[in-house]
């Protein structure tokens, strides 16, 4: 309750938790928009195309599953790093 700055947005809130019809106010945009990259990787693994580049790496460069494996331990980092900013939530106070 104590994160809205004015009432009206507060009741947008309530009305769309409560089964009203959802507002723009939520930024459903935003969201989206922030995640287009994770969608995108996703839609392109789940193609055969990953497994066939896998498949070819690893023939020609014996270190690639060491390699892939860090590569995809920093993503991860970095990923969790960069959502970790988390204002105290009374602050406003």
């Amino acid at each position: 309750i104590f994160y809205f700055t004015d009432m009206p947005e507060l009741g947008r809130f309530f009305s769309a938790a409560f089964g009203g019809a959802p507002t723009a106010d939520f930024r459903v945009e935003s969201v989206f928009y922030s995640n287009i990259f994770l969608l995108v990787v996703l839609m392109v693994a789940s193609t055969p195309l990953p497994s066939r580049i896998w498949a070819r790496l690893r023939a020609r460069l014996p270190a690639a599953e060491p390699l892939g494996n860090m590569a995809v331990m920093a993503l991860c980092f970095i990923s969790l790093v960069g959502r970790s900013y988390n204002p105290f939530l009374y602050f406003r106070f």
